[in-house]
């Protein structure tokens, strides 16, 4: 988890292996890296499915980052990263349902408070 110091500066992280095919000796050789990209929640409140649709807006311009966009001239290439990038947005779901619950637990018990 991740430390942090208010409820709407926590990031949403995407963690990724990531696995870039390199040609070696007529032999396809595999390495493997990870790649952190943190998405930032801050002015987010994601109780609102507005700011929802926004997070993933974010979610998916930092997959774009991390894994670049697929070409069809590059059958090999746009495999690997359409994998990757199917990986990055497999690897943030969760947060982000935990994240949307959370805030809306907040919000339920926010206007659920007695007045005065």
């Amino acid at each position: 988890m991740f430390l942090t110091k208010s409820r709407i500066t926590e990031p949403v992280a995407l963690a990724l292996a990531m696995s870039l095919a390199a040609p070696a000796a007529a032999q396809a050789v595999v390495q493997s890296e990870v790649v952190v990209r943190y998405v930032s929640t801050r002015g987010l409140d994601l109780a609102n499915p507005t700011d929802v649709k926004q997070l993933r807006r974010r979610v998916e311009m930092a997959v774009t980052k991390i894994c670049g966009v697929s070409s069809q001239a590059d059958l090999l290439g746009g495999t690997l990263i359409d994998n990757c990038r199917r990986m990055a947005a497999r690897s943030a779901e969760p947060q982000i349902a935990a994240r949307i619950q959370r805030d809306t637990e907040y919000a339920a018990a926010r206007t659920a408070r007695p007045v005065g």
